[in-house]
């Protein structure tokens, strides 16, 4: 995806759910207040196959036949056309409401509702998914799956906007205050890259841009032992990515750094509690979901630590748009 891409078509899953209203209200704002820059929007409701439930004691017919069958694709139909085109109706509307001019897509879809996100969004090219979460713990989402996690587990360039479930705690809209984790690697440059481009758009609304990097301190003596300045490095990585937001359209007066040490998840969450963060910005490592479970990760981490802001996992690689 091109840097002209980003944050320019937004892929919205809609359920009726509490989650999905508070990510509906997120996207009504958002791509209310960008304009001109939003050129799609997709609202997108995926039958998971619970609606058969109420309906298969009045089937006459094997299973193995029934998804073939016309009576299963009558069903299917009713229940799309009865329940599911008023939520779709209901969520453009509001959508409308909130000054969104772009037209509105509603989109239907059969079968796993992760699956079904994640190729729309790859067939697409989406730039961007904005989705709830039911805030499951680390060892649930594991055992029993959830959407969006599941979601930030694919080979995605799709960014993925996920809104948190903190009821005390609703982070407006247009952002603030936004933070950057930052560490110089690829995935961590693109989201620097994407926080830049909002910044500039929504210039009028963001009063604070901040940029942390975390010096571990699990591998601090490492680093020494093997000749590295990590005081050094960090400076000069966050030297470097002011230079490139600037560039990019950033007012330097509104920009601020932050090295800290201690451990990067933990790190992360407290600036944000202190800072009062209403978007942070983190790339993507691409593990599996079992390597992120044993191994762990900075975002993963973030995302089940911290429920108040929005929390933007990018998964776009500058280097592959370079090579393309």
């Amino acid at each position: 995806m091109k840097r002209e891409d980003i944050l320019t078509s937004f892929l919205i899953p809609i359920d009726g759910s509490e989650c999905s209203k508070k990510s509906l209200c997120f996207s009504g704002t958002l791509l209310a207040s960008i304009g001109s820059r939003c050129r799609a929007i997709t609202l997108l409701n995926v039958l998971a196959g619970g609606y058969l439930s109420e309906h298969l004691s009045n089937i006459d017919i094997r299973a193995e036949h029934l998804i073939d069958s016309e009576q299963f694709k009558k069903i299917k139909e009713e229940h799309a056309r009865k329940q599911i085109m008023p939520i779709l109706d209901d969520a453009a509307q509001k959508l409308l409401d909130m000054g969104v001019k772009t037209d509105i897509e509603k989109l239907v879809l059969d079968g796993d509702p992760a699956d079904q996100i994640a190729k729309i969004a790859i067939e697409r090219n989406f730039s961007t998914i904005i989705i709830g979460r039911r805030g499951l713990s680390p060892f649930k989402e594991l055992f029993f799956g959830s959407v969006t996690d599941s979601l930030l587990h694919r080979d995605l360039e799709t960014s993925i906007y996920v809104i948190g479930n903190n009821q005390a705690h609703i982070p407006p809209c247009p952002p603030r205050r936004v933070l950057v984790a930052i560490d110089g690697s690829a995935p961590s440059m693109a989201a620097l890259e994407e926080a830049a481009v909002l910044s500039h758009t929504l210039k009028d609304y963001v009063e604070k841009f901040i940029m942390l990097h975390v010096i571990n301190l699990a591998r601090y003596a490492e680093h020494i032992e093997s000749g590295m300045k990590p005081e050094a490095e960090a400076n000069g990585i966050l030297t470097e990515a002011e230079e490139k937001i600037v560039d990019l359209g950033v007012d330097p007066k509104i920009v601020e750094t932050v090295i800290r040490y201690g451990r990067p998840v933990e790190t992360i969450c407290e600036e944000i509690t202190k800072r009062e963060i209403d978007l942070l910005f983190v790339g993507r490592s691409g593990r599996s979901r079992i390597e992120e479970w044993v191994l762990g990760s900075v975002s993963r981490g973030v995302l089940h630590r911290c429920h108040g802001p929005i929390i933007a996992v990018i998964g776009r690689d500058p280097d592959k748009v370079k090579e393309k």
